[in-house]
C-alpha cells in the first residue's frame, strides 16, 4: 500500500525587490508615527510659552504634514531616476552644497538661531545645508568608491584625498557650530571606506590623533561643548537631560497615554524635535520605545539583506551609506535621549519635528529602495542575455563540439 507524499511547503528568499518594498513600509510607519507623536508633543507649545504656536496648537504638525508631503513627492522623482543619472551628479552635487556650507557661515546671508548659523532662507521658507551635505556626501563617496576602490589600498594616492574631501565637508559644518552632525557624517563616511575595503590601519591616526585634536580645538574655540561633556558625566545637573530621563521613566511600561503627557509642558526644551523619543516614552511607555526601536532594527535589518543581493557598485555603496547613516543617527538621537551619550542636536530619522531632515531622510530611503530595485532588474536583464546566447536548436552545442573536434 502506497502512502501519500507529505510534501512541506518551501521557503522561498525574498527578491531584492521585495525586501526594498519592505524598507520602504517601515520607513512610511516610522513617518507616520513621527508626525502622530508631533502632534501630540506640539499642540501645547503656547501653553508652554514658546512662542512656536501662534495660536494654532497644530500649527507644528501641518507643517511636518506638508514637508511629509514633499518628502513623498520627492521619494517618487528619485525612486524613479536611473542610478546612472544620479551618479553623473554627485560631484557637481557636493560642490554646489560646499557653496551652500560656505553661505551659511557668511554674516548676513546664514541665519542665526541659537548662536549657531545653521539656515538659509529664502522668503518664509528655510533649511540646513548640513543635511543636504548627509546624501550628497555619501552619493560623491559612492561615485568615487565604485571607480577609484583601489587606490585605497594606498595611502597617499587614495585614503588621504578622500579623507582630505570629508574633513572639508565635515569642518564646515563644525564651524556653524554643529559638531553632532560633524562626527555623524565623518562616521558614515569611514564606515563606507571600511566596507570599500580601507585597511583599519589607515584610520587609525585619524582616529588616534585627528578626532581627539578635531574635539579639543571645537572646546576651545566653543564654549557650549565643555558643559554638554560635563552632562554626559552628571545627567542630573543638566536640565534637559534630567527632564528627558525624567519622562522615560514617568511612562512605565503601558504610558500615560497619547496626549497625556506632562513633560511637554514648558519641562523638557525641544521635546518636539531632538527629544521627541523621552515623550514616546512618556505617553507610549517601554511598549511604544520598543515598538520604534524595533521598526529601526528590522529597517536596518532588511537593508542589510538587501544590499546582499546589490551587484552594481555604485548602488551598494549609496545604499550601505544611507543604511548606516540612519541607524547611527538613531543610535545617536536615542542615546542622547536617554543620558547614554552627551547632549547632541540631532534629530530621530523620520520622527522628530524638523522639515529638511524629513525630506533628507525619505530622499535617502528612495535612493536605498531605488538600488533594490534596480538589482532585479539588472539580473533580469543578465539572464535575459544568457538565454539568447544559448543555440536554439537542442543538439546545437553537440554540433558545435563535433565542429570543434573536426568530427562530421
Amino acid at each position: 500500500m502506497a502512502f501519500p507524499t507529505l510534501r512541506l511547503p518551501t521557503r522561498t528568499t525574498p527578491t531584492a525587490t521585495q525586501l526594498a518594498d519592505r524598507v520602504f513600509v517601515i520607513g512610511m510607519a516610522l513617518c507616520m508615527i513621527g508626525l502622530l507623536m508631533v502632534m501630540s508633543a506640539s499642540a501645547f507649545l503656547q501653553t508652554a510659552g514658546e512662542g512656536v504656536a501662534e495660536g494654532n496648537p497644530y500649527r507644528l504638525a501641518a507643517r511636518q504634514g506638508l514637508c511629509l508631503l514633499i518628502a513623498i513627492a520627492a521619494y517618487i522623482g528619485v525612486r524613479r531616476m536611473r542610478l546612472a543619472a544620479i551618479d553623473r551628479f554627485a560631484r557637481p552635487a557636493l560642490v554646489g552644497v560646499g557653496v551652500l556650507l560656505v553661505l551659511v557661515l557668511v554674516p548676513g546671508i546664514g541665519s542665526v538661531e541659537g548662536n549657531a548659523s545653521r539656515w538659509l532662507r529664502l522668503g518664509p521658507l528655510s533649511f540646513q545645508p548640513s543635511e543636504v551635505a548627509k546624501l550628497a556626501l555619501i552619493v560623491f563617496l559612492a561615485h568615487w568608491l565604485a571607480r577609484e576602490r583601489d587606490v585605497l589600498r594606498s595611502f597617499k594616492e587614495g585614503v588621504l584625498p578622500t579623507v582630505g574631501i570629508i574633513a572639508l565637508v565635515c569642518g564646515l559644518i563644525a564651524l556653524e557650530p554643529d559638531l553632532g552632525t560633524s562626527v555623524l557624517l565623518a562616521s558614515v563616511s569611514f564606515a563606507m571606506l571600511i566596507v570599500a575595503g580601507m585597511h583599519v590601519r589607515h584610520l587609525l591616526p585619524f582616529a588616534i590623533v585627528g578626532l581627539p585634536a578635531f574635539i579639543a580645538v571645537m572646546a576651545l574655540r566653543f564654549e557650549h561643548i565643555v558643559p554638554r561633556f560635563r552632562a554626559f558625566l552628571d545627567p542630573m545637573a543638566h536640565y534637559q537631560t534630567k527632564q528627558s530621563l525624567l519622562a522615560l521613566g514617568s511612562g512605565g511600561v503601558f504610558g500615560l497615554g497619547l496626549g497625556q503627557g506632562r513633560q511637554k509642558l514648558a519641562y523638557l526644551p525641544q521635546v518636539h524635535g531632538d527629544f521627541l523619543f523621552a515623550s514616546i516614552g512618556e505617553e507610549l511607555g517601554l511598549i511604544g520605545t520598543f515598538a520604534v526601536l524595533g521598526l529601526f532594527g528590522l529597517l536596518i535589518w532588511t537593508a542589510v539583506r538587501m544590499l546582499m543581493k546589490v551587484r552594481d557598485p555604485f548602488a551598494f555603496f549609496v545604499g550601505t551609506g544611507v543604511t548606516t547613516l540612519i541607524g547611527l543617527q538613531a543610535a545617536i538621537n536615542i542615546a542622547v535621549v536617554t543620558a547614554s551619550a552627551p547632549p547632541k542636536g540631532i534629530a530621530l530619522p523620520f520622527i522628530s519635528q524638523g522639515g529638511t531632515s524629513l525630506i533628507v531622510m525619505v530622499t535617502g530611503l528612495a535612493l536605498l529602495v531605488n538600488a533594490g530595485q534596480r538589482a532585479d532588474e539588472a539580473r533580469a536583464r543578465a539572464a535575459g542575455t544568457a538565454t539568447r546566447a544559448r543555440p536554439a536548436h537542442p543538439h546545437g552545442r553537440a554540433a558545435i563540439e563535433r565542429v570543434a573536434h573536426g568530427t562530421s
